[in-house]
């Protein structure tokens, strides 16, 4: 499939309403659009007409239970991996689906059975010791969380799979960017960038630049990502926007951060996406809005004493509270 996701979802209705002899794929092509666009209720349809298509498909139950999990459907997510076993049809992708779905149900012994029956396995092992490290990282265990992320890479490196273990390193990467973590930020983003400059790897290795302030080769890896992917809808719509707006946002710039993250807006619920464009928006708005209390804050203070304190008098109600936003992978 093209990489343009709106050209690709244009092309695959046009052969179902012609009856495409070749597009006996496309429910399961469609599936995967309406997933990256963040249509899930459309996404959970096409995944329903896949199995019905091919009931003897392990591959197939896994789709709908993804699906299931993105509507936060966890008791029919979890009735399709049971159905899909009592068919003799578990796989280890069901299960690395089966630890994100025991995650969010904070049930962790069931996370750590998923866990154990995928060590050893190659291409499996590395992809559940990272999302043990993003785990580890959700409840602050970052130093945990290290450890597993290098271990995931090692084993992905073993599985012959150099890109995919740069891309633990980057998506780590952000990951201290965002608890304020500069200098390993930057060092893992050059660990990343050193085993590989495809475009997932290069976009979240310039996002962690740029929030951990390393803006020049944020910047140069931007333009890069541009001029190698022109028509690429997650290099375009996605990495870019965030790149610019992290490095907007390390500038304090928090209006060139939100203009920049407009671009994503059709596409930021997307599987694709994991919600860090709304995550940065979010840091946009509360650190324009703490600008704006600062400088109300020195109007006020250049006021003489007397209309300061009357000030003061009128206001009323509680201070008001902030909810931080978290980005879900």
């Amino acid at each position: 499939m093209t990489k343009n996701i709106g050209q690709c979802h244009g092309n695959l209705r046009v052969r179902r309403s012609v009856n495409d002899p070749v597009a006996a794929v496309t429910p399961h092509n469609l599936g995967i659009i309406y997933a990256y666009l963040g249509d899930y209720d459309k996404s959970l349809a096409a995944s329903r007409e896949v199995l019905k298509l091919n009931p003897g498909s392990g591959s197939a139950y896994v789709t709908l239970v993804s699906s299931y999990q993105y509507l936060n459907r966890f008791d029919e997510a979890k009735a399709t991996a049971q159905e899909a076993q009592a068919h003799n049809l578990d796989s280890p992708q069901m299960h690395l689906r089966l630890y994100l779905l025991d995650f969010v149900q904070h049930n962790a012994a069931g996370m750590e059975q998923d866990a154990a029956g995928l060590m050893g396995k190659p291409g499996y092992e590395d992809q559940v010791l990272y999302n043990e490290s993003d785990t580890a990282a959700f409840v602050g265990q970052f130093a945990k969380a290290r450890e597993l992320t290098r271990r995931a890479a090692e084993s992905a490196q073993r599985a012959d799979e150099k890109e995919t273990a740069a891309g633990y390193e980057a998506e780590a990467a952000v990951r201290e960017a965002l608890v304020g973590n500069r200098a390993l930020a930057k060092q893992q983003a050059q660990a990343a960038l050193a085993l590989s400059n495809g475009r997932d790897v290069a976009g979240m290795s310039a996002i962690a630049l740029g929030r951990a302030g390393d803006s020049a080769q944020a910047n140069w890896l931007a333009a890069d990502l541009g001029k190698r992917f022109p028509e690429d809808t997650i290099a375009q719509l996605n990495y870019l926007p965030m790149i610019h707006a992290a490095a907007a946002l390390r500038g304090s710039d928090t209006g060139k951060a939100i203009e920049a993250l407009a671009a994503a807006v059709p596409y930021e619920l997307g599987v694709g996406f994991s919600l860090y464009p709304v995550y940065l928006r979010g840091e946009a708005y509360l650190a324009a809005k703490a600008g704006h209390r600062r400088c109300c804050r020195v109007s006020e203070d250049s006021r003489p004493p007397r209309r300061r304190r009357q000030r003061a008098h009128r206001r009323t109600g509680p201070p008001a509270t902030g909810q931080g936003l978290r980005a879900f992978r």
